[in-house]
């Protein structure tokens, strides 16, 4: 088995291995066109193949930056997109996909990944764990209310030149060249 970087040449083998390791087969991986994986840099993500060229398994890494406590704000790789086929696995295509990336960030600089798992046990070999756990609040609506306005943030403290704006709604394809400056 070997681990390689994909091209752009790949990309819907890529996307094609990738899903079909989570049991799933779209007609086409571009089919319907605005699925997250148009965001993939193809220079970030890895194949398994077999000695015979067949792709077994899958692994990516976005950029992007995290805050941390106190503010600092620092770049990290977002790990997404690891499978590996059912026929497959139980080989030591996980690990070698995990260890060949995990190098590959580590000799661009990069310090710190991210992963959201469904099976977050599975990462924990590789240096991944809990960053943070969630909670829900239920708030019956009769103890809740909106925020009283605070003293001075008045209507007469807007015109005293408080800036003020408006909202448009815009189809995403008339929108490229805004979102570009944002």
């Amino acid at each position: 088995m070997e681990i390689r970087n994909t091209t752009d040449q790949d990309f819907d083998v890529f996307v094609g291995t990738m899903l079909a390791a989570f049991g799933l087969f779209p007609e086409t991986p571009v089919d319907g066109g605005g699925h997250w994986w148009s965001a993939l840099e193809m220079d970030r993500c890895l194949f398994a193949v077999t000695e015979d060229g067949k792709p077994v398994g899958t692994a990516g890494a976005y950029p992007f930056e995290l805050t941390l406590p106190g503010g600092n704000l620092v770049p990290v790789s977002g790990v997404t997109a690891v499978g590996v086929l059912p026929s497959h696995r139980r080989q030591g295509v996980l690990s070698a996909v995990m260890r060949h990336q995990l190098a590959e960030l580590r000799a661009r600089g990069e310090f710190l990944s991210v992963l959201l798992a469904s099976e977050a046990l599975i990462y924990r070999r590789f240096g991944y764990g809990p960053a943070t756990y969630t909670a829900g609040l239920t708030v019956p609506r009769h103890r809740s209310a909106l925020a009283l306005p605070r003293a001075g943030a008045g209507q007469g403290d807007r015109d005293a030149g408080a800036a003020t704006g408006s909202v448009e709604v815009v189809r995403s394809a008339d929108c490229a060249e805004v979102l570009e400056e944002v």
